[in-house]
């Protein structure tokens, strides 16, 4: 039982990786569709790339979950818009693509989370709203 117990565990977490990630690219010019293109040849079936027209669509599928991540390109200083308190690891997988895409274009990103964790919840593993500090 031990022994398939830790074949079970191992392959659960061996090599794991983004699969169908849900991001976009922030704007309606042909530069955005075109880093969209681009990161989506890029990705495979890591990512799932669309496109959002702007800053307020971008934040509404992040809330509703249907976005994990929300790149909004700007010639100084691009920003990545995550909600880690839907899921603090996807947050993160998407800072890390998007941290490179950045450096790429030899920028800093910043990183904007749009939902920050409940007091106490560090892992956003928790219920927020029955949550007592």
């Amino acid at each position: 039982m031990c022994l398939g117990m830790g074949l079970a565990y191992r392959a659960a977490f061996h090599a794991p990786h983004p699969h169908r990630m849900e991001v976009a690219v922030v704007g309606s010019s042909p530069q955005a569709a075109a880093l969209a293109d681009h990161l989506r040849d890029e990705a495979g079936d890591a990512l799932r790339v669309s496109t959002a027209a702007t800053v307020g669509e971008a934040r509404a599928r992040l809330m509703d979950r249907s976005l994990v991540g929300a790149h909004v390109p700007d010639p100084k200083a691009p920003v990545l818009l995550v909600a880690a308190a839907n899921s603090d690891t996807s947050a993160t997988v998407a800072e890390k693509v998007f941290t490179e895409v950045a450096a790429a274009q030899d920028r800093p990103l910043r990183v904007d989370n749009i939902t920050p964790l409940a007091a106490g919840d560090p892992t956003a593993r928790g219920c927020s709203s029955c949550w007592s500090p």
